[in-house]
C-alpha cells in the first residue's frame, strides 16, 4: 500500500510528500547567498481601524438603546405614579375639632369673632400676627397658626422657628423643641 521511495540526493532523510504541494506565496528574492524570501506586508493598521470603529460604533448602540429603556421606564413610572398615588390632604389641625351636640345651637359667627380658616384665630387675631386669615397654617410647617401662636410660641409666619433646618410641625411630632435649635432638645410637656 504504501511504498517507500528513496530519493537519490539523500536516501537516509525522508521525502517530503508535501513538496509538489508547498509552493510558496510570497516573492523570492535571489541574492548572494541563495533565495530569500520576503515577508508580505500586511495591511495591519486598516484592521485596528476597523476594529476601532467596530467597537466605538458597539459602544454608541448600546449607550442609544440604554438610554431609550431609561426614557420609556421614567415615562412609565410618571404615568403610574399619577395613576396610583392617592391625594392625601394635608392636616390643617392635629386636634380633632369639636362636633357640636344636636341640642346646642352653632354660635353665630360676628366680625369680631369670625375665623374664616377655622385654626382657632379669629380673623382680627391674625390681622395682628401677620398671618393669613384663610390659611389654618401660614407658613406650611404642619402647626396651624393657632397652635403656633397659643400653643408651642412659635413663630407663625417662619416654618423653622428655630433655624435648625427642621420644620416646626415635624419638631413636635417627634417630640423635639421647635424653639431650641440644639440637636435631640426634647419638648417640655
Amino acid at each position: 500500500m504504501f511504498e517507500e521511495k528513496t530519493t537519490t540526493e539523500n536516501p537516509t532523510e525522508p521525502e517530503d510528500i508535501l513538496a509538489e504541494v508547498d509552493v510558496p506565496t510570497e516573492p523570492l528574492v535571489v541574492g548572494p547567498q541563495g533565495p530569500i524570501t520576503m515577508p508580505i506586508k500586511s495591511s495591519g493598521a486598516g484592521n485596528e481601524r476597523k476594529k476601532f470603529f467596530t467597537l466605538i460604533i458597539g459602544v454608541l448602540v448600546v449607550v442609544l438603546i440604554g438610554f431609550s429603556a431609561w426614557l420609556t421606564y421614567a415615562k412609565l413610572i410618571r404615568v403610574n405614579q399619577e395613576k396610583t398615588s392617592p391625594i392625601t390632604p394635608t392636616p390643617t389641625e392635629t386636634a380633632p375639632a369639636a362636633i357640636p351636640s344636636p341640642k346646642s345651637e352653632t354660635p353665630v359667627q360676628t366680625p369680631s369673632n369670625l375665623d374664616s380658616d377655622n385654626d382657632g384665630l379669629t380673623d382680627a387675631e391674625e390681622g395682628q400676627l401677620g398671618t393669613d386669615p384663610f390659611k389654618a397654617d401660614t407658613d406650611g410647617d404642619g402647626l396651624n397658626d393657632h397652635q403656633e401662636a397659643k400653643v408651642y410660641l412659635t413663630n407663625p409666619l417662619n416654618p423653622d422657628t428655630d433655624g435648625d433646618g427642621y420644620l416646626d410641625g415635624e419638631e413636635v411630632s417627634h417630640g423635639y423643641d421647635p424653639k431650641d435649635p440644639t440637636y435631640g432638645a426634647k419638648l417640655e410637656k
